[in-house]
């Protein structure tokens, strides 16, 4: 009997990895369409309907926000109104589609301007949550 390594077919193109195609075209699916949403994300005037089976497994704060009683467990609502739109949509989109493109900006920010934003977004809704 011979072994047949499948990371070796999967990197060749001689087979699909369904972990890494069919779940992220699902997953994405999901958020397109809306439907079974259970989290309402708020930002800079906009919304967008999530999952919270999504987002809470991916998002350490997130999580916490929703596991442990804070009003986002109960309203249903995360609100990051001080945050820039689109990096709060490049979040959502990594956490539906597990990628984003970040050369379609490029023109307007860097690269490293881009993940200092992300990283600010990130450690003030962390604080947030800490002072509730």
């Amino acid at each position: 009997m011979s072994f047949t390594d499948p990371f070796k077919q999967v990197c060749s193109g001689g087979a699909s990895d369904p972990s890494r195609q069919a779940h992220p075209k699902f997953i994405s699916q999901l958020y397109s369409i809306g439907k079974y949403s259970d989290l309402i994300v708020k930002y800079q005037g906009k919304e967008s309907k999530v999952h919270r089976a999504i987002f809470c497994p991916q998002s350490k704060p997130l999580a916490a926000a929703i596991d442990h009683g804070f009003k986002e467990a109960t309203t249903g609502v995360i609100t990051f109104e001080e945050d820039d739109p689109e990096i709060v949509e490049y979040m959502i989109k990594f956490l539906y589609v597990g990628t984003y493109n970040v050369f379609a900006r490029m023109n307007k920010l860097t690269a490293s301007e881009m993940l200092q934003n992300a990283t600010s977004s990130a450690k003030s809704y962390a604080s947030s949550l800490q002072k509730l």
